[in-house]
C-alpha cells in the first residue's frame, strides 16, 4: 500500500444521465480520473418548509488531492441543484498499481 494523496467526492443528482454528463465534462477537464453512479437510491430531506422524498443518483467521484478544490468547484457549477450536497472523503491508503493509474491519467 502507498500513502495516497488522493479523494473521494460525493455528490447526489437528479438522472443517470445528469450525472454521466457531468461525469464525463470533469474526466475530460482532468479534473476527476473516474466516476461511479449508483442509481438505487432514494432521499428524505426538509427543504422549503416540507418533508421531501425523491430518487436520487448517488455519484462517487475519484480525483488527487491538489485537484478537489478545482473538481469541487466545478461540480458545484455544473451541478444543476440549487443546493447540492458535495462532500470530500480524504483517502490514507490506496494500492500501488492504482495510484499509478490515478497518477498517469491525471495531470497534477
Amino acid at each position: 500500500m502507498k500513502t495516497a494523496e488522493l479523494c473521494i467526492i460525493y455528490t447526489t443528482i437528479g438522472s443517470v444521465e445528469e450525472g454521466r454528463a457531468i461525469a464525463r465534462k470533469l474526466v475530460e477537464q482532468q479534473r476527476i480520473v473516474c466516476a461511479h453512479i449508483f442509481p438505487a437510491g432514494h432521499s428524505v430531506y426538509p427543504w422549503e418548509g416540507k418533508v421531501v422524498e425523491e430518487n436520487e443518483i448517488v455519484m462517487f467521484l475519484k480525483t488527487k488531492e491538489v485537484l478537489k478544490s478545482e473538481a469541487m468547484s466545478q461540480l458545484e457549477s455544473l451541478h444543476p441543484y440549487e443546493c447540492p450536497c458535495i462532500l470530500s472523503f480524504d483517502i490514507t491508503e490506496v494500492n500501488a498499481p492504482y495510484f499509478d493509474w490515478v497518477s498517469n491519467n491525471l495531470g497534477a
